[in-house]
């Protein structure tokens, strides 16, 4: 069977703060996420509005996702 690959926007509990990622996931369970905290970009405003949008339904889906690594 194939590997189901995804991903969605989570905040991450880094020592101390929280930050806004993309995590990536691999049959449903995380496998990484963006180094650093997301910034929202796009070619107009409608673009930036529809990521950002996403981007808080995701949050209010799902709890934040403690880093391992603490940073």
């Amino acid at each position: 069977m194939a590997t189901k690959y995804d991903w969605r926007y989570q905040v991450v509990k880094h020592d101390g703060w929280y930050g806004l990622h993309e995590v990536h996931l691999a049959d449903d369970v995380v496998h990484s996420w963006t180094e650093n905290p997301i910034t929202f970009t796009g070619e107009s405003p409608d673009e930036i509005i529809k990521s950002l949008q996403m981007a808080i339904a995701d949050c209010k889906k799902l709890p934040a996702f403690e880093n391992p690594d603490g940073d």
